[in-house]
This record gives C-alpha cells, sequence and structure tokens, in this order.
C-alpha cells in the first residue's frame, strides 16, 4: 500500500469499529472513521476471519482486498482510517473467471 499505511495496533482497529460508519456491498463490510487529528495519508487494516475460509482463501481475500487499495488508495481523503471485513468466501473461483465464462472442452 504505496500511499495509504496500514493500522497495526489493535486499539486502531477498536477505534474504527466503535466510531466508524459501516458500508456493505456484496460480501464486503467496509468501516470508515476520520482520525481524531484530521491528518495525515489515509490508513487501511484488514480483518479476515476464519468464516472465509481456509488460509488459501483468507490470503487470497487479503491480496484482492490489498490490490484494491493500490489502485484506489490514492483517491482517499487524508486523515481517514479504513478497516475491509470480507464477509464469506469471494465467489469468483481462483482461476479468476466466473463459472459462466470458463470454457468447456
Amino acid at each position: 500500500m504505496a500511499t495509504v499505511n496500514r493500522l497495526s495496533s489493535p486499539s486502531a482497529f477498536r477505534s474504527v469499529f466503535s466510531t466508524g460508519r459501516s458500508y456493505a456491498q456484496g460480501s464486503v463490510v467496509l468501516y470508515v472513521a476520520k482520525r481524531s487529528t484530521g491528518s495525515g495519508p489515509a490508513r487501511a487494516g484488514l480483518v479476515v476471519s476464519r468464516k472465509v475460509g481456509g488460509a488459501v482463501a483468507r490470503n487470497r481475500a487479503k491480496r484482492l482486498l490489498r490490490e484494491a487499495l493500490r489502485l484506489e488508495g490514492r483517491q482517499l481523503p487524508e486523515g481517514l482510517d479504513l478497516s475491509s471485513w470480507p464477509a464469506r468466501a469471494s465467489p469468483v473461483p481462483p482461476t479468476g473467471r466466473s463459472p459462466a465464462t470458463s470454457e468447456t472442452s
């Protein structure tokens, strides 16, 4: 995350969950909170529980979320803390193709 710093301390995550607003879209819940200082680059933290799946599924979910932050992180305003929480396994298969577009032989 080049322009988005990471949330790392448990107190930072608690602050985002307790004071922030939540937004749900599909299988991802995003918590957004404005920092009390209100300055500095946006910070993001990823929380992926075992409800998502095994280690491979959890790591894949984290990779996808990190990539989204890498691509779109520059557009985030300063002074925000974000925490992303995938609610369940991604519907996209490991090949990256949806079942409808998969080739059958």
